[in-house]
């Protein structure tokens, strides 16, 4: 390849835009435009660029996918492609961007484009910023694919195409040589970021060298150098005034070769070094490890622990899904079938059952092996491979400090379906990040940790238009993979939020865990019981006391080992709560019916039952006729759910189905509908935690009374035999019953921000709700 070409767009177009006032606001944009160029000879004769000469020896042509940016000012950028299967001298480059516009305005900004395309490209309505890589790869006769910068200029969609960098065309004598390295003598910079402007004769001119190298790495290609055949070292435009230094590397050996004399690196001109080994004696030498690797990664910080990764490993802007891998495995994940997928994945020997790494159960295990890795050794993780530095996969720690510290917009982002996710964190929130999805209903980005139950799935990030949260998937699988940059912090303390723990026979509580420090990479944990008869606790700590006596919870940090304990004693016996007066018609119990302070979750009843259980269904129901939810014996106001037919219009609970009057006895009682609207009415609901338990606090607003609260947990709610929601949701039974729906009944149904009264907001009577008595005068 020689000579630069002069490229001209033709704009064979016609702009549609369709786009949201949010889309707009946030650079969301989409539309269409189609670019043809048309390659021809410049006036440098003596240039090399990157399209591919023709055996004619003067026709330039684009070589196939060719992909450039496209910027109007400094505002609106996007990628470009060609259409073209083959070197073609005519092409189409087609690309999403609001183009066309403005074209006649006198503030038009005009376009600019660079070759070839990277994300961090950027444009500031007068000038492009760019990079040459200062690692370069040598190919025989010409610069490798994809590669030699190049910038252009136009207010119209007519685009002329100019190199940007000069360098050296080189030979070699000898074979074996694998690496040459050009150093500036003066520290000039002959590679890295630079501003690129246009001067008056409407060239290209470096403006700013904003992140200097000075020397430039040839690697050869595979076999090294090939004596008598040309490569190239691109530079950047600059004076070294010292000369250069160049050294050749075999693969255990090396030569030293000075340039004594000033040597001027000239934009689209490239000084001959013939047989540039020549003469030179060869001394052993260890061959260096590579220089790090260039990497085209942004990042961005949201003012986080670790900083986010623009766009998906594999992919070149954010939109783009880029590559899918399998846990634990650094090259893509190839053209496997589904059901072949655990026979070719790389850490086990033919399925889910025969781990080879990552293994916490000797189920799970080859001939039963374990070795309790449960988060990725650097040598397997992806990003950490292909991008080296401080790159990595996500924790899920990492994961949830993202959702915690930002809010999460369903969009589209140039036609692509995704999550904009922008930054809470006070001076950040400009900043955001965009997590594209194939799959309108459910899409999944992995985390570097294992499930400890399964060790054959490894923990996920799942996002569908409606929500994200956090899920497990079999390792063998295809996902997303999206970098972070920062370093792996271990935790360096645990504690848990309560040392003894008293409880009633039958009721449950919350045990919260906290990490030191806050921003450690791995925040999982794991729970232990001593004594099961005694008390269970399930893997996000909460306890339910399975019978009277001793035990200890123990709760361990799954990295490191650390550990912290707490005594659990439980009694059978049900506590009287303490009277809070907040100026209503009822004062208030001061915890829930079965529990012993305040945060503690207590006993889940089914509406009109006075015995707490452990299964809450329809099935174990005590005012039905086994059937369906149409056969109701008691508190029916409609014949269609009664059994045979049966109503009694009973719609508030008899004392002796009253689990708090019964518990409790005197004057204590669940709750009316009434009395939950009074304390809606006349009181603050904040969400907050007390004791590290997440619920409610419900401060009274009458005057005299504005000391006075109470704290509701949010101790979810019993379906079945499956506690769910808990520490997130609560759910609490008053006595009346649901007036159109009798196989309901009214409740009160709170969570972040949210508080709701209705008999709508509880599945069915059977349901396992909290109780939280009220005492009346």
């Amino acid at each position: 390849m020689k000579a630069k070409t002069l490229l001209y767009a033709a704009v064979v177009a016609a702009v549609s835009v369709s786009c949201t006032r949010e889309a707009e606001e946030s650079g969301l944009l989409n539309s269409g435009i189609d670019l043809e160029f048309t390659a021809e000879w410049a006036d440098e004769k003596d240039a090399d660029s990157r399209t591919v000469l023709q055996e004619d020896g003067t026709s330039i042509w684009w070589s196939a996918n060719e992909e450039i940016n496209v910027f109007i000012g400094k505002d609106v950028s996007a990628k470009f492609v060609s259409t073209n299967t083959q070197p073609q001298g005519v092409v189409s480059f087609v690309g999403n961007v609001l183009i066309g516009a403005a074209e006649q305005n006198d503030t038009f900004p005009g376009y600019w484009a660079a070759y070839p395309y990277k994300a961090e490209n950027s444009c500031d309505g007068q000038s492009l910023t760019l990079s040459l890589p200062y690692i370069q790869k040598g190919e025989a006769n010409g610069f490798a694919d994809k590669f030699f910068p190049s910038v252009a200029r136009s207010n119209n969609f007519l685009l002329s195409f100019w190199n940007v960098c000069g360098g050296a065309r080189f030979s070699v004598t000898r074979e074996g040589i694998k690496r040459i390295v050009f150093k500036s003598n003066d520290g000039s910079p002959m590679a890295g970021k630079v501003k690129v402007g246009f001067g008056e004769d409407n060239k290209p001119q470096i403006l700013e060298f904003t992140e200097p190298v000075d020397s430039v790495v040839v690697n050869a290609p595979e076999g090294g150098f090939i004596p008598s055949t040309h490569y190239f070292a691109a530079m950047l435009p600059q004076t070294h005034e010292q000369g250069l230094s160049v050294t050749l590397w075999m693969a255990d050996k090396k030569a030293d070769k000075a340039i004594s004399q000033s040597i001027s690196i000239h934009r689209s001109a490239f000084g001959l070094l013939n047989e540039i080994d020549k003469g030179l004696e060869f001394v052993d030498a260890v061959f260096p490890d590579d220089p790090s690797p260039e990497v085209d990664f942004e990042m961005v910080d949201l003012g986080l622990s670790v900083k986010w990764a623009t766009c998906n490993l594999g992919a070149s802007s954010p939109e783009e899904y880029g590559n899918y891998y399998a846990w634990g495995e650094t090259e893509r994940y190839g053209n496997r079938p589904w059901d072949a997928r655990w026979k070719l994945y790389k850490w086990c020997m033919g399925s889910e059952s025969t781990l080879t790494k990552y293994c916490t159960d000797p189920n799970y295990g080859y001939n039963s092996f374990t070795d309790n890795k449960i988060i990725l050794d650097p040598e397997d993780d992806a990003a950490k491979v292909t991008l080296g530095g401080d790159w990595r996969m996500p924790t899920i720690a990492d994961w949830e400090e993202l959702m915690n510290n930002s809010v999460w917009t369903w969009c589209w982002l140039k036609s692509t379906y995704g999550y904009k996710v922008t930054s809470l964190v006070p001076g950040f929130t400009d900043k955001w990040i965009f997590l594209p999805s194939r799959n309108y209903v459910d899409d999944w980005y992995w985390s570097s940790i294992i499930c400890p139950k399964d060790p054959s799935s490894a923990s996920v990030l799942i996002i569908t238009h409606e929500s994200a949260g956090f899920s497990y998937y079999s390792r063998a699988s295809s996902l997303f993979l999206r970098p972070v940059n920062g370093d792996y912090i271990h935790p360096t303390k645990i504690s848990l939020n309560k040392k003894i723990l008293e409880m009633s026979y039958g009721a449950v509580a919350q045990l919260s865990v906290s990490i030191s420090p806050l921003n450690v990479s791995n925040n999982m944990v794991a729970w232990r019981s001593s004594d099961e008869t005694v008390c269970t606790v399930s893997s996000t700590g909460v306890i339910t006391a399975s019978g009277c006596g001793d035990a200890v919870i123990t709760v361990s940090a799954i990295d490191g080992g650390l550990f912290d304990n707490c005594q659990v004693s439980v009694v059978d016996e049900v506590a009287i709560p303490e009277l809070i007066d907040l100026g209503l018609s009822v004062k208030w119990a001061s915890f829930n019916l079965g529990a012993l302070s305040p945060e503690d979750y207590g006993y889940y009843y089914s509406w009109g039952e006075t015995e707490w259980k452990d299964d809450c269904s329809w099935s174990t129901y005590k005012w039905w006729m086994d059937g369906s939810i149409r056969q109701l014996t008691k508190y029916c106001n409609n014949p269609s759910y009664g059994y045979n037919g049966f109503t009694d219009d009973k719609m508030a609970l008899d004392t002796e189905d009253d689990a708090a009057a019964i518990a409790l006895g005197g004057n204590w009682r669940i709750p009316t509908y009434q009395e939950w609207e009074e304390l809606n009415i006349n009181c603050t609901w904040t969400w907050t935690t007390l004791n590290g338990i997440f619920g409610i606090k419900v401060t009274s607003n009458l005057t005299g009374y504005t000391d006075n609260w109470i704290f509701l947990p949010a101790a979810g709610c019993r379906d079945g035999t499956s506690l769910s929601d808990a520490g997130s949701y609560g759910y609490y039974w008053s006595s009346s019953l649901g007036t159109d729906n009798p196989f309901r009944a009214y409740n009160v149904y709170f969570y972040l921000g949210s508080v709701y009264l209705g008999s709508y907001y509880c599945r069915y009577r059977s349901c396992g709700q909290s109780v939280r008595p009220v005492f009346f005068e």
